[in-house]
């Protein structure tokens, strides 16, 4: 397919104004195809007959609303692109338009150094889209989620993608030398996000966390924190340093939603289940170090909070602030394999209410075994004391007699 696509390309190709066609036609497809805004630099597109694939430099991705009755000018539409990468790379400013607000998605626009593909026929005439095989070097860009709507973060299950015909599955994607500008809704501050290098054995629409999370080796930044992802067979190992907390506890219950400020270490092992295995649970063995972290007592909104937990948040938040230097954290959580369908987050999948519900467990038990240990040292102080007295007053009574 790719070789056919590449001999017809070079065809087409052969003059300027051939060129100019192929890329704006191309264009047009795939943004209709994908539902996201793809332009290529004229006559940049070439076949890699040693690899089968097709390389094209200086692309240009761009994911808002539309304007119906705006003409179609793929030069303006570019530069417009382009502006609002450096705009938010370089000097921070998040370019807005009144028909932005439109979109209730999360919005982008990046600008990719080069891109080489491999397409395939079969691919697409089952419905998963025509890429085969992807690589991207040089992303650069910014990600808007400003004009998100809010949720109900008390919800069972937050609304996640519903699958259509012709979503990627790319079964093969790897990335490298990649950095974008993210902007998250309620006015949460703007952070970076890179990527050094990352491969993933495959890349579906419908599974987009559950296949980032199973990659085979991801490393980069998130918001200055390195992070690193590694897997062996069927294990991923994860870890995260010096995150900030705030990262978490937007809009979440538990402990982590009452941690005001502060920093978390985070190192997990997740286990996928195996194609021939039983059980379709992902397993997590968290490893959490939150440290000078600081925490208040919540204002309860929800209704399913037992007497017996509320009774333990003053408390649990008591031990955090007392110990806030350094707190070390271990649970162990399962979530159903079909948690992670549709989910593109750990916020729609509720992997972060689920471990925090989790550290809920470990800050009760620390608070438990506490409150235990100092019921012993009341006793054993009481205990001392009377037999002092005891003591005492048998040594008085000799003394009189």
């Amino acid at each position: 397919t790719t070789t056919f696509a590449s001999g017809l390309l070079y065809l087409v190709s052969s003059t300027e104004s051939g060129q100019n066609w192929t890329t704006k036609k191309l264009s047009n497809y795939l943004t209709q195809s994908t539902g996201v805004q793809i332009l290529f630099e004229q006559a940049k597109l070439k076949h890699n007959w040693t690899h089968g694939t097709i390389q094209c430099h200086n692309l240009y991705l761009s994911r808002r609303p539309v304007l119906e009755d705006s003409p179609k000018d793929h030069d303006r539409e570019r530069n417009d692109i382009i502006q609002r990468v450096k705009w938010a790379l370089n000097d921070n400013v998040l370019v807005q338009m009144d028909h932005f607000q439109d979109g209730d998605y999360t919005q982008f626009d990046l600008a990719i150094e080069s891109c080489e593909v491999s397409l395939s026929f079969w691919k697409w005439l089952n419905g998963k889209g025509i890429i085969e095989d992807l690589t991207l070097s040089g992303m650069r860009g910014v990600i808007d989620r400003t004009h998100l709507k809010p949720v109900d973060p008390n919800a069972p299950v937050q609304p996640r993608y519903v699958r259509r015909p012709g979503d990627f599955e790319i079964d093969k994607f790897k990335v490298n030398d990649a950095l974008v500008t993210l902007y998250q809704p309620n006015g949460f501050r703007p952070f970076q996000i890179s990527i050094f290098h990352g491969q993933l054995p495959q890349l579906r629409k419908q599974w987009l966390l559950y296949d980032m999370l199973n990659g085979d080796s991801v490393t980069g930044t998130f918001d200055d924190s390195m992070f690193i992802l590694q897997r062996q067979h069927s294990t991923s190992h994860f870890r995260v340093d010096k995150l900030n907390i705030d990262h978490l506890n937007g809009g979440t219950q538990g402990p982590f939603g009452w941690i005001t400020r502060g920093f978390v270490d985070i190192e997990t092992n997740m286990t996928f289940p195996r194609l021939e295995s039983t059980t379709r649970d992902v397993k997590f063995d968290i490893n959490l170090q939150l440290k000078d972290v600081k925490a208040e007592i919540p204002f309860f909104k929800n209704e399913f909070m037992t007497y017996k937990n509320k009774a333990l948040v003053k408390p649990i938040v008591g031990y955090i602030n007392s110990h806030k230097t350094y707190i070390p954290i271990e649970c162990l959580l399962e979530k159903p394999m079909l948690d992670f369908n549709g989910a593109w987050t750990v916020y729609d999948s509720n992997l972060i209410q689920d471990v925090s519900w989790k550290c809920w467990d470990a800050f009760a038990l620390y608070v438990t075994d506490e409150q235990r240990k100092t019921l012993r040292i009341k006793k054993v102080t009481f205990w001392s004391v009377q037999l002092f007295l005891q003591v005492v007053l048998m040594a008085l009574g000799s003394i009189a007699s």
